[in-house]
């Protein structure tokens, strides 16, 4: 058996051997609202998108710290935070909208999460060492931030103090049962002789609700510790561990240093993984140590409740949990010499499944639109296995031109690896990398995708902002006036795309979208939100004109909320709008 201790609560047991069959996970939203783009993780936007060629680049916006990517909102609105600690919102094509500041001297470490009414959260970590004593003293703080989407902050929330102070590069996550949600994070405490680690809820007006410690780590050490102080404090200790000097692949000697990974680069902490079914009862949350760990909580009653605890000492977990559709968590292992991999399946959903063998990884799986699995390894190795009937053998291996710390992002039609020396687009049914572009300074931040099919990277502290299937060029307003004022980085990635493939004769536009980026009002004019068919058989023909199309074929409209634009810029005024679902171009 690969975990020596599985340990359920009694009284919970009979709970989950009744529903594990039965449960049926709610299918991810278009929208990546959470750092791997929903509650379960699973780095899957239900929408369809092009080859990532001839991006759009925004730079001067800071520093990033590994794993601290961009999110959206449900009307595209791109979020993302950085080490000078300023929250900045873009348009979907990249355009700038504005920043906020949480307090000076923190840091953003990790990605935001965007709740059901549009505001962002995000955390700030800030660590201050006294030298004037002896031994240094070391104190941690780490603060929650709520802001809304027009930028303004709502309110802070410290998080809770024990030993040397809060610490944590951990993503925020958001827990929903029916109308109430609550925003979840781990957090570490260091002391003299190792860490805790709890995990604190957060209610959506900034109220502390529960911080509950899942595990505690002590330092062994004896004749006097020569290492350094930071290997005792994680995340640095993350990198202590997985081998000194950080050499991920474990292969051979790569003779172009732009395709590896900086040698003292730190892997993140783990944020949680939340399980929403369609059933009736509260979701599951689970969260992973980053050392020996894997535990299952409820939240009820505004309390944590411990479900079940799965412990091997001769084991690191070296990633975030993932939950699949079928309530199985997935989460990568590593053997103690590092040397081998697997994917290890544990409940929610209590049936057993075997392990699946893996290359050595440290990033959460991705699940594509067939159910198979990919998990993108540190030694240039990507694996994808799995679909119906996940077995225990990997179906298929694929080489990687340079090495990764990230997971993948997978869309109906595509799936995304950032490397450190190259962006790759691989298809989704067939696996053929389908484009390429060169770049330096990649494999530390995951690749997201839009509600409307743009796709996100990022190199070298620049964002690149790769157009949907509008086939609409990524035009970013390098120029804004309202833009961070931060000077660009030098390093800034250099491109190389492959030539584009030519025009189709005919495209499908699901949905169709203008210039901005918003759906396409199907009225001719701004109030005319129940106009006839009329009305959207124009449309539908000069919006496919203006793709260099000669005709518009079958089109659909559907009434929603949001941003609706006319082909000439005009803004729909009524809450609901009539817009296109989708037109197809011959």
């Amino acid at each position: 058996m690969l975990f020596q201790s599985v340990r359920p609560r009694s009284r919970y047991l009979h709970l989950i051997l009744a529903t594990a069959a039965a449960l049926t996970v709610a299918m991810p939203a278009a929208a990546w609202e959470r750092s791997h783009a929903d509650g379960p993780n699973s780095g899957f936007a239900d929408v369809e998108t092009m080859p990532a060629t001839n991006p759009g680049g925004v730079g001067g916006i800071g520093t990033f710290a590994p794993g601290a990517g961009p999110v959206t909102a449900a009307d595209g609105t791109l979020y993302l935070g950085n080490q000078q600690g300023q929250l900045m919102a873009f348009q979907p094509d990249g355009t700038r909208l504005w920043s906020g500041n949480i307090a000076p001297g923190h840091a953003i470490l990790a990605a935001p999460a965007v709740d059901s009414e549009g505001s962002i959260y995000v955390i700030g970590t800030r660590t201050v060492r006294n030298d004037l004593v002896s031994p240094p003293l070391v104190r941690h703080d780490s603060t929650l931030y709520k802001f809304s989407s027009a930028g303004a902050l709502a309110w802070q929330a410290a998080f809770p103090n024990h030993a040397l102070g809060p610490t944590t590069s951990a993503p925020p996550n958001i827990w929903k049962s029916g109308n109430v949600e609550v925003i979840m994070a781990p957090a570490y405490y260091p002391d003299r002789y190792g860490y805790a680690a709890h995990l604190v809820a957060f209610s959506k007006a900034g109220a502390r609700l529960e911080d509950i410690k899942f595990f505690t780590m002590v330092q062994e050490v004896t004749g006097g510790y020569e290492g350094s102080d930071w290997c005792l404090v994680p995340p640095i200790s993350a990198m202590c561990w997985l081998m000194p000097g950080f050499n991920p692949s474990g292969g051979d000697y790569i003779a172009d240093p732009a395709t590896q990974l900086p040698s003292g680069i730190a892997v993140p902490h783990p944020g949680v993984a939340i399980l929403n079914y369609a059933s009736a009862g509260t979701p599951f949350v689970l969260v992973a140590d980053q050392m020996h760990e894997l535990v299952a909580y409820t939240f009820t009653g505004n309390r944590f409740n411990e479900i079940f605890r799965i412990h091997d000492k001769n084991r690191w977990m070296s990633s975030p949990p993932m939950v699949l559709p079928d309530a199985h968590t997935a989460i990568n292992t590593s053997d103690r010499d590092k040397q081998r991999g697997t994917v290890f399946y544990a409940g929610p959903n209590m049936t057993p499944k075997s392990p699946t063998e893996i290359p050595y990884s440290v990033a959460t799986p991705t699940r594509m639109a067939d159910g198979r699995i990919v998990i993108v390894g540190v030694d240039r190795k990507m694996a994808v296995f799995g679909g119906t009937g996940i077995g225990a053998l990997v179906n298929r291996q694929v080489a990687l031109p340079g090495q990764s710390m990230v997971s993948a992002a997978a869309s109906r039609t595509h799936l995304f690896v950032s490397t450190a020396g190259s962006f790759l687009t691989y298809d989704a049914s067939t696996l053929e990398k389908v484009a390429e572009i060169s770049w330096v300074g990649g494999g530390t931040v995951q690749p997201i995708i839009g509600p409307f099919g743009h796709v996100y990277a990022m190199a070298s502290n620049t964002l690149l902002v790769f157009p949907p299937p509008t086939g609409r060029s990524a035009a970013p307003d390098l120029a804004d006036p309202g833009a961070p004022v931060l000077a660009p980085e030098p390093g800034a990635p250099a491109l190389s795309p492959k030539p584009a493939s030519p025009k189709a004769t005919a495209q499908k536009f699901d949905p169709p979208l203008t210039v901005g980026g918003n759906r396409l009002f199907a009225c001719e004019k701004l109030d005319g939100d129940d106009c006839g068919k009329s009305d959207a058989r124009n449309i539908a023909q000069a919006f496919c004109e203006t793709q260099g199309f000669a005709k518009a074929g079958n089109y659909a409209v559907e009434q929603r909320k949001g941003k609706a634009e006319t082909l000439d810029g005009q803004f729909c005024s009524k809450n609901k709008c009539k817009v296109f679902d989708r037109i197809a171009c011959e």
